[in-house]
Parts: C-alpha cells; structure tokens; sequence
C-alpha cells in the first residue's frame, strides 16, 4: 500500500506495534497500530531498543531520523512528533547525556525550548544542537554531513534560558525569572534545586552591581530581592543597601532582612 511498516519495541525489546509511514504522500502520513496496555505511543521511544551503552542520546522527531541516526552509529531515538512526553523522558533518566536535536525550522526550535521543562522534571539535565534552517537529522545525513552534524555546537538550555532572560525589559524579565524559579521549587528534585542555586548566584551578582552603579530600577530590584531572602542576607552582609537611593527601599530591606517579612 506504498507505505514503510516500522515496529515499536518496549525497553524490555518486547514487540509491542507499528507504525507505517506513507512513502508517496498519501494522507494520513502514519498508520498507527491501535493503542492497547502494551502499545501507546506516548510511553514509547522509537529505537530505545537499539541502544546499548548509556552514554550519549540524542532525542530526534521523526523515524527517519532516528534511524539515518543509528545507521551513522550515532545513538538516537525519536518521539514520532515534536513533544517529548514526560513518560518517554523517564526513560533517558540512566544516560550520561541527553541532547534534544529537533528539525532546524520554528516548530522544532520552539519544541527543543518545550523539552526543557520535560527533561528538568525528569531530572535530567538537558542540552540541544540548532540544525541549520530547513535541515532535519535525516536529511543532513542523507547530504553525507555527519561530521558537520557530530559538530554543531551542543547548548545547555538551562543558560540559554537564563541568557534570553536577561536580555529582556526588567518587569519582563522578571516574571520570567518568578516562573521560572517556580517551576523548579515545584520539582523538588536534586536538579532542581542546583538550577534554583544557579538562578540565585547569577542574579545576586548582577543585583550587587545594579546597586553599587545607583540604576534607576531599584523598584524593580525590590521585587526580585524580597523573592529570595538569601539575597537580601547576602546583600546586608556586603553593606549594599545603602547604594541604594531610595530611602523607603532602604528601609524595607533592612526590614525585611531582620523580621524576614515586610514592615
């Protein structure tokens, strides 16, 4: 029926479906084996079978993918869409290393930033490579570029985050940063609390050097401050609140650091 019947093993390299992809463009793209107890897509990685030492992975989107991938020697396995389900992540959890590489259009940058938080929760710690615009895993591999492939620079998306948070508007940054932080309070996980340390650490600094150059932001200084009382300790201990123009500001800091609540 001009399609290419792939089947889908559990992490057990139990025979569990299929999936059969059209290879003239006949619509639907894939007929799916009906979902059953042992057979449900969201559970399942296409090609986890295929991996043997649990080193390096890469997450790709498409079969194809995956299997040009595995074909190059290059460990992968594929999701068969561009969401990563926490079930599938789960199962990455023993690797030593896991690099999201989605096709290089905008789904597939917006999916690599949604695969962020799926990874984190399952405390892992994610990385991303950025396929050239209009390339996908296969079809770059297809060209014979797997060196240029093996080289595209892997990212950590957890300072990719941070570094697009800094570059925005203070109040935007902001409530960025409080999402953020209260994603990851939400997890309670080892990770979790090393990226919220992370968090903390960068923004003291920045926050020190913003008072010691008396910018005209400290209302938003305020806000980000009284989320975290460790800053404001740190800050008391470095006597820096006195940088600080704003006489109430001042005093709500001093407050604050003493009674651990707001006057």
């Amino acid at each position: 029926q001009g399609r290419l019947t792939l089947p889908f093993y559990d992490r057990c390299g139990n025979l569990v479906g299929f999936a059969a992809r059209t290879l003239n463009n006949q619509a639907p793209k894939y007929i799916n084996t009906e979902e059953t107890e042992f057979f449900k897509k969201k559970n399942l990685l296409f090609g986890f079978n295929f991996l043997k030492q649990r080193e390096k992975v890469y997450i790709v989107e498409g079969y194809f993918d995956c299997i040009s991938c595995l074909i190059n020697g290059i460990p992968s396995v594929a999701v068969g869409s561009t969401s990563l389900t926490t079930h599938q992540a789960k199962l990455l959890k023993g690797f030593d290393r896991v690099v999201v590489a989605f096709d290089g259009d905008h789904a597939g940058k917006k999916a690599t930033m949604r695969a962020f938080k799926i990874l984190v929760a399952a405390d892992i710690y994610p990385h991303a490579i950025f396929l050239p615009e209009g390339e996908d895993p296969d079809s770059l591999l297809r060209k014979g570029k797997k060196e240029q492939f093996l080289r595209l620079h892997e990212k950590d998306l957890f300072k990719l985050i941070i570094n697009t948070i800094e570059k925005l508007p203070p109040q935007k940054a902001i409530t960025k940063l409080n999402n953020l932080a209260g994603f990851l309070a939400n997890i309670h996980s080892p990770l979790s609390k090393l990226l919220l340390q992370q968090i903390r650490k960068t923004f003291s600094i920045k926050i020190e050097k913003q008072a010691r150059k008396h910018l005209e932001t400290e209302e938003q200084i305020l806000q980000i401050l009284l989320s975290s009382p460790e800053l404001v300790e740190n800050l008391e201990k470095k006597q820096l609140f006195e940088a600080m123009e704003n006489s109430e500001i001042r005093k709500t800091l001093k407050y604050f650091a003493k009674h651990k609540t707001l006057p």
